[in-house]
């Protein structure tokens, strides 16, 4: 049987580590630092490859908005038969360039591939990839 006086040690050494558990959860939380906001300030589009490559820069909103509703669409799938560097035919590099300096590149070959940031080549459809031409005849008007 247990007396008074040991009760009242065992409640003595155990409440502060009960006191120190509860207010351990009890402090603010950390708060997260909040994500950048960025915007994309102008698009570069490069056509063709090496030193006769054209660049079109857009920094209109309505051909940007055009863009970005293009890449939004074009849905890459599905890996490539063949390496789309030895396909023949039109080579596009769409660059995105945010408020922050920070680059996004998409890489359209032979309007049947899509690279984004340098990863793996995916298929796209041809039918869709035809936009991008249409809209780069668009800017250089």
């Amino acid at each position: 049987m247990t007396t008074h006086s040991q009760r009242k040690g065992r409640i003595f050494r155990i409440f502060p580590l009960l006191l120190l558990f509860f207010l351990s959860g009890c402090g603010a939380p950390a708060q997260a630092e909040p994500a950048p906001f960025r915007v994309i300030t102008e698009i570069h589009i490069i056509r063709g490859e090496g030193t006769g490559a054209a660049l079109y820069t857009c920094t209109d909103g309505e051909i940007m908005r055009q863009v970005l509703t293009y890449l939004r669409g074009i849905d890459p799938y599905g890996t490539p038969e063949v390496d789309p560097a030895s396909v023949p035919g039109a080579d596009y590099r769409v660059v995105l360039t945010y408020s922050d300096g920070c680059e996004q590149i998409f890489h359209q070959r032979c309007n049947r591939y899509m690279q984004v940031d340098g990863g793996a080549w995916k298929k796209i459809d041809p039918e869709k990839a035809d936009q991008l031409e249409q809209l780069v005849e668009a800017i250089t008007r």
